[in-house]
């Protein structure tokens, strides 16, 4: 998958576009829910060395993941634990190696991860 078509998917199924967080890098994209805030994606361009592949350069992806599903997933071709995030909850996909829909599942995953939390009525004892 390109970058283009990722962030065309990521447009296309959850409204969202890009953000570009850093001034001095325009080539680090963020996707970020509305409701919550919160960041489910991140696109980068990484040097391949950063994860011990050689020489060259990458573009990829980093995912939130459930540590039980990120154990196992980092087995697989183009999954790695997360470059420049935390290892347990992320992992990185290289856009080229992972898989079209391998990447679309796990991207639906991080956008769900991140959604807003149910709060609990103290009074009701329950789910509001």
């Amino acid at each position: 998958m390109t970058r283009e078509e990722l962030k065309a998917h990521i447009e296309e199924v959850y409204g969202v576009t890009a953000e570009h967080p850093w001034k001095d890098d325009m080539t680090d994209e963020v996707f970020r829910r509305r409701d919550s805030g919160k960041w489910f994606g991140l696109i980068m361009q990484i040097p391949r060395r950063y994860l011990g592949l050689g020489e060259g350069e990458m573009t990829v992806l980093n995912v939130k993941c459930e540590p039980f599903m990120a154990a196992g997933l980092v087995r697989d071709d183009g999954i790695y634990p997360a470059y420049h995030m935390n290892k347990t909850h992320w992992i990185t996909l290289d856009l080229s190696a992972a898989g079209d829909e391998k990447i679309k599942v796990l991207v639906d995953v991080s956008y769900s991860l991140v959604a807003p939390k149910r709060r609990r009525s103290p009074a009701a004892g329950g789910d509001l």
